[in-house]
C-alpha cells in the first residue's frame, strides 16, 4: 500500500510538473503579448504627440533680461543674453529715450544694457539716438570687419540732450568703419536751429581697448558733442580720432551759414566760452573733448595722428596718456 501510494504520489508530483511546464508558460505568453499590445499603442501616442509637436513654432531664447542696476542708473538694467550685435541691439531698442543724463559720478538718469563676456562677430553697428544709456561690457571680443562698431546719435541739444556711457570693450580685426561714431546735433551747413545752443548732450567713453591691423579713423566724431575719453588701449593705422564739422556747426547757430563771416571769426571760436557764444574763455571748460589717461599706438607707414579735423578746429584737451 505504502508503495502505490508513493508511486501515486509521484504520478501527481509528474502530473504537478507537466501541469507547470504546459499551463504556467502559455499564461506568461499571453501576458508578453497583452504587454506588447500595450506597448504599441503608447508609442503610437507619443509618435502621435512628437508629430504635433514638431509642427508648433520653437520657443525663442531671449535675447536679454531684467536684472539689478549696479552702475547707478535710474531706470530699467537689462542683460544681454549673449555678446552678439543682435541682442545687444534688442536690450538698446528696449531702452527708453531721455534727456539730462549724468547728474553726478555714481547717478545716472536712465537705462543700462550690459553685455556679457565672450567673442563675437558684428556685420552692423550697434545704434541708438536720443537715448541715456550705460552701455556696459564684461570684456567681449568683438570684431566688426565690415561696419561701424557703435553708431550714436544726438539730435536734442543743450542742457536736458541725451547723454551715454560706453565701456568694457576690445575691439580687433580689420577694420571697415569707425569703432565709434558719434554724431551731434549740429553736424554740418544749415543742420543747427539759428536759436539756442548749439551743443548736444555729454558723454563718457572708457576702458575700451582696439587693436586694428588697418583702417580709418578710430573714433568720429561729428558736431558738437562733448565728453571725455578715458582709460583707453588703442593700436589704429589711422587717425586715433577725428573731429568734424565743429566750428561750422556752432557757427551757423548764430550766423546761418555765411561763411565769409565764419572764416573772420575762426580764431574767436575755437576759444569762445561755449558753442553760441563769442565771449571767450572756453578752454578747460565742459564744452571740450578730454582725451585722458590712456595709451596709444599709431604703428602704420601711414603717420596716423593721435587727432585730426576737418571743416574747421577742435576743442580738445589732451593730457596724461602714453604714446608710442
Amino acid at each position: 500500500m505504502s508503495i502505490l501510494l508513493h508511486i501515486r504520489t509521484k504520478v501527481h508530483a509528474g502530473l504537478a510538473g507537466i501541469v507547470r511546464c504546459s499551463i504556467f508558460p502559455a499564461l506568461a505568453a499571453f501576458g508578453v503579448a497583452e504587454d506588447m499590445e500595450q506597448r504599441k499603442q503608447i508609442a503610437k501616442h507619443r509618435l502621435a504627440i512628437l508629430a504635433l509637436t514638431a509642427l508648433l513654432p520653437l520657443p525663442l531664447l531671449g535675447q536679454f533680461s531684467t536684472v539689478s542696476c549696479t552702475h547707478g542708473e535710474t531706470g530699467t538694467c537689462r542683460q544681454a543674453t549673449t555678446c552678439s550685435q543682435s541682442d545687444i541691439q534688442a536690450a538698446i531698442n528696449a531702452s527708453a529715450s531721455g534727456g539730462a543724463g549724468y547728474v553726478s559720478p555714481t547717478s545716472f538718469i536712465g537705462d543700462g544694457v550690459y553685455v556679457p563676456a565672450g567673442s563675437c562677430t558684428w556685420s552692423s553697428a550697434l545704434s541708438w539716438s536720443n537715448k541715456n544709456i550705460n552701455l556696459i561690457a564684461n570684456s567681449p571680443t568683438i570684431q566688426h570687419p565690415s561696419s561701424d562698431a557703435i553708431d550714436y546719435t544726438i539730435t536734442n541739444s543743450g542742457a536736458t540732450a541725451a547723454a551715454s556711457r560706453i565701456s568694457g570693450f576690445n575691439f580687433t580685426g580689420s577694420m571697415g568703419g569707425h569703432w565709434l561714431l558719434l554724431t551731434g546735433s549740429g553736424q554740418g551747413s544749415g543742420s543747427v536751429p539759428t536759436t539756442g545752443t548749439a551743443w548736444a548732450g555729454f558723454f563718457r567713453v572708457d576702458h575700451i581697448t582696439y587693436n586694428y591691423s588697418n583702417g580709418a579713423n578710430g573714433v568720429q566724431i561729428y558736431g558738437s558733442v562733448f565728453g571725455v575719453f578715458d582709460h583707453l588701449n588703442g593700436t589704429e593705422f589711422g587717425n586715433h580720432f577725428e573731429q568734424s564739422n565743429l566750428l561750422d556747426a556752432e557757427y551757423n547757430a548764430m550766423h546761418s551759414s555765411n561763411y565769409v563771416q565764419f572764416e573772420g571769426e575762426y580764431g574767436g571760436r575755437v576759444l569762445s566760452a561755449a558753442p553760441g557764444s563769442s565771449s571767450p574763455g572756453g578752454l578747460g571748460s565742459k564744452y571740450m573733448d578730454y582725451i585722458e589717461d590712456s595709451t596709444f599706438s599709431c604703428p602704420g607707414n601711414y603717420s596716423g595722428a593721435i587727432s585730426d579735423s576737418e571743416s574747421g578746429g577742435q576743442r580738445m584737451v589732451f593730457r596724461h596718456n602714453t604714446l608710442s
